[in-house]
């Protein structure tokens, strides 16, 4: 998994604004438009509930309006142990993964729950899936072009 640069070196206003524009990215991707978003980049001391969490939406459905909060860059040593692969610094998979819960939302299962687990994995696996198949087209792979049916250039 990979870091956003700009996100992970930038001052605080700088990393917020690059996080916004990738929220707004994702947003338009996964057709969630219509959802009103106020993200906001936070130390861990101003996480809600589980302060190893790298993101968190409070969503108010009936409005289509979320709070959307990350966890700051230079916070993320903090909750390091609890991620493979440095995805604690991979500001697109947390976005999707985050944004992803907004179309779950009129099925909120509490996470303890074996249906919340459930709902839980499907979230983290097909963020896994839209971030790679997006990373994957993005570098013009040809695996890229062998999965949408065209033919293979030499």
């Amino acid at each position: 998994m990979s870091a956003d640069p700009v996100v992970t070196t930038a001052s605080s206003e700088q990393a917020l604004q690059a996080l916004a524009e990738r929220v707004r990215y994702w947003q338009e991707v996964l057709r969630l438009q219509d959802w009103n978003l106020d993200v906001r980049l936070c130390r861990t001391h101003e996480m809600r509930g589980d302060r190893q969490a790298i993101a968190q939406t409070e969503a108010f459905v009936h409005r289509k309006d979320a709070i959307m909060r990350f966890l700051h860059p230079m916070d993320t040593d903090t909750v390091s142990v609890n991620f493979l692969f440095g995805e604690e610094r991979d500001y697109d998979l947390n976005i999707v993964h985050e944004l992803l819960h907004l179309h779950f939302t009129p099925f909120h299962r509490d996470s303890e729950t074996p249906e919340g687990v459930g709902q839980e994995q499907a979230i983290e696996a097909i963020s896994r899936a839209i971030v790679k198949l997006y990373r994957v087209h993005r570098r013009g792979s040809r695996r890229t072009d062998r999965w949408r049916g065209m033919p293979q250039g030499s």
